[in-house]
């Protein structure tokens, strides 16, 4: 792993994953103490019988997103990126923009989020990930993906291969109803390797 690939890393972790205050865009209500209060609807996830969504999003704190939310974090970490390219002096950024790569002229990484339902865990074991989806709006743990650009790609001297990272989310483990973080093995980003 080349040391932009580190510090690439490193703002995508801080990007989904930062302590946020729960932002304006969720629909709040203010009472006599002005203290803040999350609208849910009649949670219908398995995991609501022993856990508050309410109380979830509270201990949880940054690790739920609405699609909003997520999508300015994703705004501001290409606009921090973008500037970060510019001090390095990397001089075709915006087309590294357009095609929302990482600048790497080799192996291109697309960074994608999603929001997965179910994920093998490091085990092999399916788990169900857990979401606040009775909240107005729903909230959602985000999962960071790396494509190769170009799958073909490399140079002379080596090929792209994908790199895997593992990340913690919560689930709910069905077997002993219990809420847990668990880990998952995930592809994060494009390498070059010395293919001779």
């Amino acid at each position: 792993m080349t040391m932009e690939h580190v510090i690439i890393f490193i703002l995508i972790l801080e990007c989904f994953y930062t302590s946020t205050s729960l932002s304006a865009t969720q629909n709040t209500k203010s009472t006599a103490k002005e203290e803040t209060v999350l609208e849910f609807k009649k949670c219908a996830e398995p995991w609501c019988e022993k856990y508050s969504p309410f109380e979830l999003m509270k201990t949880y704190t940054g690790l739920f997103y609405t699609k909003e939310e997520i999508e300015k974090k994703e705004y501001i970490f290409q606009e921090s990126r973008s500037k970060y390219l510019r001090q390095q002096g990397v001089n075709d950024v915006d087309v590294i923009l357009r095609k929302q790569g990482d600048g790497d002229s080799c192996c291109i990484t697309i960074h994608r989020t999603k929001r997965e339902q179910h994920l093998n865990n490091t085990n092999n074991k399916e788990r169900a990930i857990v979401h606040l989806t009775s909240g107005n709006p729903p909230s959602y743990q985000w999962v960071p993906y790396g494509e190769c650009y170009n799958s073909n790609g490399g140079n002379s001297c080596g090929k792209c291969v994908m790199e895997y990272v593992v990340l913690s989310l919560l689930v709910y483990d069905t077997d002993i109803k219990k809420l847990m973080f668990d880990q998952f093995e995930l592809p994060t980003y494009c390498s070059c390797k010395r293919t001779f």
